[in-house]
Parts: structure tokens; C-alpha cells; sequence
């Protein structure tokens, strides 16, 4: 008939098994498989990594305002505290 004869991709390997990948859709091994910051299991040659745009560095700007006390006021002395007043 001169077909071609293709290798069986359910073969053995200790600790891992058959996964599909989510990006091509090949059958693999788990033992091969990435998994994305989407959550998609991929092979390592269609892998992508997240983008540093998601998480931009934004500073937040100081507010001072006018009037405002940069240092706490002095303890008052607790009258109920004999000596205190002395």
C-alpha cells in the first residue's frame, strides 16, 4: 500500500503521563510540558513568558500638605501619676 508508518506517541516512562498541549495540541508527555502564567501546559519551544507591561512600576507621588505636623506632640504629663506634675 506504501503508507507510511508512524510511531506510537503512547509510549512508557516511568513518573509521568500523556498530556495534551494546549497551545498546538500535540500529544506529549507530561515530563515535557511548561505551564504558562495563563495556565496553559505548553512545550518549552512555544513557551512565553509574561510580559514586563503587566505589572508597570507606577510611583505613588509624596503628599505634603500645608499646616501638617511632621513630628508627634509632646506626652502630656498624667496628672493621676503622683510626681508627675512636679
Amino acid at each position: 500500500m506504501g503508507g507510511r508508518i508512524m510511531r506510537s506517541l503512547s509510549y512508557f516512562e516511568p513518573g509521568t503521563c500523556n498530556t495534551i498541549d494546549d497551545i498546538s495540541g500535540i500529544k506529549v508527555k507530561m515530563s515535557q510540558v511548561r505551564q504558562q502564567w495563563n495556565g496553559f501546559r505548553t512545550v518549552p519551544e512555544l513557551f512565553n513568558y509574561r510580559q514586563p507591561q503587566d505589572f508597570p512600576i507606577i510611583p505613588s507621588p509624596v503628599r505634603t500638605f500645608p499646616g501638617s505636623r511632621t513630628e508627634p506632640p509632646a506626652p502630656m504629663p498624667d496628672p493621676y501619676v503622683p510626681g508627675a506634675l512636679e
